[in-house]
C-alpha cells in the first residue's frame, strides 16, 4: 500500500486513504483525500495496451468531460502525461 501512496504523491495527492475495489481488466483503488475528494487509481495491465493507447484513452476521457459529458477525468502528472510508468507497471488517476 505504501508504494501506491508514493504513486499518488507523484499525481500531487497526499494524506489519502485507499480502498481496493473489485478488479476487472485493471487493478482499481478508491482514493479518498482528507478533504473527501474521491479518485480512482487504476493500475493497468502493461501487456493489454501500449502506453500510447492508454494516453489516448485518457485524452479522450478529458475531451468528453470538457464537452460536457459526465465521464471521469484523467488527472495529469506534472507535464502533459496522464500515465505513470514504473518498471513494467502503468498507473492513471481519474476523478
Amino acid at each position: 500500500m505504501n508504494d501506491l501512496l508514493s504513486i499518488l504523491e507523484q499525481f500531487g495527492l497526499s494524506d489519502t486513504s485507499l480502498k481496493p475495489l473489485d478488479n476487472t481488466e485493471n487493478t482499481n483503488h478508491l482514493v479518498t483525500t482528507s478533504s473527501n475528494e474521491r479518485f480512482l487509481l487504476r493500475q493497468h495491465r502493461a501487456e493489454s495496451r501500449s502506453l500510447a493507447m492508454l494516453e489516448s484513452e485518457m485524452w479522450l476521457l478529458n475531451h468528453l468531460h470538457q464537452s460536457g459529458l459526465e465521464v471521469q477525468r484523467a488527472v495529469s502528472l506534472p507535464g502533459v502525461n496522464h500515465i505513470l510508468s514504473l518498471d513494467s507497471q502503468r498507473f492513471s488517476l481519474l476523478s
